[in-house]
């Protein structure tokens, strides 16, 4: 028995000894982290996450491994083999996941004997592991035999029907988080891939929540009910709470008005950051340097409350946090840039690390280098976040093998993805004081309003990605501001407010005292029609910002008006929803034309504290950090990157800090992209931008 098994089996005796409930804050602070899970440290070597058996069950093609090929049992010995992960560590690899619970509660299903020669096998090469346990939907067919108790931990639609995966797989069914005993069970595998296979943290897949209608949920809803509301009749409408049950709710609402509805999705909100709490403090008290890790399902998933699912928590709580976004591959498509940039310039605000889990249209592999550079850059510019190359170890298959053996080789041997996957692993090895401590510099926030997201999505969330990406494209640095933070208000000189129509008096409150502050405030839409509750107001909320009212005539888009120290701007026509149809809940960002007035607004309103403005196309997205040691670094990603630009001017504006410092480029594409001429003063030339190149400012006056 190793010294670090005996350890971990000592914690776990404690625990199991303790008497009492351990308490810990809501959510993680980012010192909470295990230290080689934070941002600037962690390449990702590719998913080994599921067993031989799941692939001979689905026998289709999945995200680039052939379940079907018959030579899908060599290409899974291969991937595993000593060679793969020793080729993998010289790529500066350094963190894999690996099969462990897919769900069926069978050791040999699950191929466990495996899992422990490659945990073995990744310990010699330095590569630590994760345990991949499949949190939401396990192969019920076989686990309902193991443990036959599990049929009570079903997940129930609202006619009291078992949950399918994908509404299809009849051999997965959902299980439902909200039941103390599941959890319970998952604590167990936790335990066991912690303690008996020696692993160095765990990662939940698919961590949502659909809504759930069984007996368990149920029970808990009333108790939340009588807890929350202590005279029903006058908060809710509803005379007797025993007679209540979960409402039965189409699956893409995207306004909810109903009282009992309203308070239904704000308790399972709840659900699923208390269970990640909880489970945060189960693997720490194991072994505090363990990892817990999960897809949170976001961006994939849009609307948060139909999911029981809230991701500014999540990305606080979980070590790395897995964003599933299915075809937000980023690339340069029809005049936008799609991109994973808002969820990880969330993660590296909210202290976590965000692992991008784009797949191009059809799950496809990204082929060229230029789309791998564009995918590992964005991770780089937006904050140093995980490199994960999850493509890597997928089939060359029938597409890209020269002979019948290669067929089963891995992705990542095709030379034009093995040289551009260690060039950029290389420079973040190379490099780590741009990324590692870094903290978002930047003068503008998005405000997102809970209530508005809960009660009012198909307005709200549309708003508030449509106003990040429209600041996104024209390089003007910001970051989320959630309902919780408005403490951090006054950490930005410009708040946007795009079209949340639901806020509460205590949020107004706020703004108010922001711009008497000398905060300049841009309000798009009438934000604050509602209250908390959506309840309509009496007036428009911030009529006394605007100075508009609902009585009165309708001001003109850009309207301004001084209060105290401070200024707000009125769009009453909110042009960032111009086009958008308000009642999908199905969500894409754009740019609207009409946005770009909004823009030049909060341009105007910055002034100086807009520290460098780049002449590029809107292809070219820029972020802004401060390093550990107070840097400035300024970070451009070209999403446009098959053809390099040329003679890039960054110029620091009139009364910006910058005009005074020193610049140096790095980029890893090679030399021209890191070369940097001072023009005139206040003025540099970068001498070409191909995909990533990141610019440190040595000081500032």
């Amino acid at each position: 028995m190793t010294w670090r098994r005996f350890a971990l089996m000592r914690n776990w005796f404690a625990l199991a000894c303790s008497i009492g409930t351990l308490t810990a804050p809501a959510v993680a602070a980012a010192q909470d982290h295990p230290a080689w899970t934070r941002r600037g440290r962690v390449i990702w070597g590719g998913n080994l996450h599921e067993p031989l058996a799941f692939y001979r069950r689905e026998n289709r093609l999945m995200a680039g491994v052939a379940a079907q090929g018959l030579w899908l049992e060599e290409w899974y010995k291969k991937v595993r083999s000593e060679r793969t992960i020793e080729q993998l560590a010289e790529l500066g690899v350094n963190l894999l996941y690996v099969n462990f619970a897919k769900g069926a509660g069978d050791p040999e299903y699950e191929d466990r004997a495996g899992t422990k020669r490659l945990v073995a096998t990744c310990r010699r090469h330095g590569i630590r592991t994760l345990a991949y346990i499949q949190f939401a939907c396990p192969i019920t067919e076989s686990l309902l035999i193991a443990r036959p108790e599990a049929r009570n931990w079903l997940a129930r639609d609202r006619f009291g029907r078992p949950q399918l995966y994908g509404g299809n797989r009849y051999y997965r069914q959902r299980m439902c988080p909200a039941n103390p005993a599941y959890i319970e069970y998952v604590k167990t595998l936790i335990r066991e891939a912690l303690v008996d296979y020696d692993m160095d943290g765990v990662f939940l897949d698919n961590f949502y929540y659909r809504p759930c209608y069984c007996d368990h949920c149920q029970r808990r809803f009333r108790e939340y009910l009588r807890e929350r509301f202590p005279d029903p009749l006058a908060s809710l409408g509803v005379a007797d709470l025993r007679g209540v049950r979960i409402p039965e709710v189409e699956s893409r609402e995207t306004v909810i008005t109903d009282r009992l509805h309203q308070a239904w999705a704000s308790w399972r909100m709840t659900v699923l950051p208390e269970v990640a709490e909880s489970l945060r403090r189960y693997v720490r008290s194991i072994d505090p340097d363990a990892a817990l890790c999960a897809n949170i399902c976001y961006p994939r998933m849009d609307n948060w409350s139909l999911r029981g699912a809230d991701p500014r928590r999540f990305l606080r709580t979980f070590d790395i946090s897995y964003a599933e976004a299915s075809t937000s591959f980023p690339r340069w498509e029809n005049g936008q840039a799609v991109s994973n940039a808002l969820v990880l310039l969330m993660g590296a605000d909210a202290g976590g690390n965000v692992l991008p889990g784009a797949w191009l249209p059809g799950l496809q592999l990204p082929e060229r280098a230029d789309q791998i550079e564009l995918c590992l850059g964005e991770s780089l510019a937006f904050g140093g976040h995980v490199l994960a190359g999850i493509w890597a170890l997928r089939m060359k298959g029938r597409k890209w093998a020269r002979n019948e053996q290669e067929l089963s080789e891995p992705y990542f041997t095709r030379p034009e993805v093995a040289g551009t996957w260690a060039r950029y692993n290389r420079f973040l090895l190379d490099h780590p004081q741009l990324y590692i401590g870094s903290t978002l510099d930047c003068p503008v926030a998005i405000y997102h309003s809970a209530a508005s997201m809960t009660y009012d999505f198909g307005v709200a969330y549309a708003a508030f990605v449509n106003a990040s990406q429209s600041l996104l494209q024209a390089r003007v640095p910001f970051a989320a501001l959630f309902s919780e933070e408005l403490s951090r208000l006054n950490r930005y000189r410009v708040l946007w407010v795009p079209s949340q129509r639901c806020l509460s008096d205590e949020e107004i409150a706020a703004m108010e005292e922001f711009v008497r502050g000398g905060g300049r405030l841009i309000v798009t839409g009438w934000c604050g029609l509602y209250d908390q509750f959506r309840r309509e107001r009496r007036d428009f909320g911030l009529n006394d910002l605007t100075g508009a009212s609902l009585f009165g005539p309708r001001p003109r888009d850009g309207t301004s008006r001084a209060s105290g120290k401070g200024e707000t701007v009125f769009f009453p026509s909110a042009p960032e929803l111009a086009g958008v149809n308000t009642r999908s809940s199905v969500v894409k960002p754009t740019v609207p034309n009409a946005a770009k007035q909004v823009v030049e607004a909060v341009r105007r309103q910055l002034g100086p504290a807009l520290k460098l403005q780049v002449e590029a196309p809107p292809s070219v997205l820029m972020a802004v950090f401060k390093t550990a040691d107070g840097a400035t670094v300024t970070h451009l990603l070209n999403y446009n990157n098959r053809e390099p630009l040329r003679d890039v001017p960054l110029i620091a504006p009139a009364g910006s800090p910058l005009r005074s410092s020193t610049p140096k480029a790095f980029s890893p594409d090679g030399p021209h992209p890191a070369t940097l001429t001072e023009q005139s003063p206040g003025c540099w030339v970068l001498a070409e931008l191909k995909t990533y190149t990141c610019v440190m400012w040595d000081r500032e006056e």
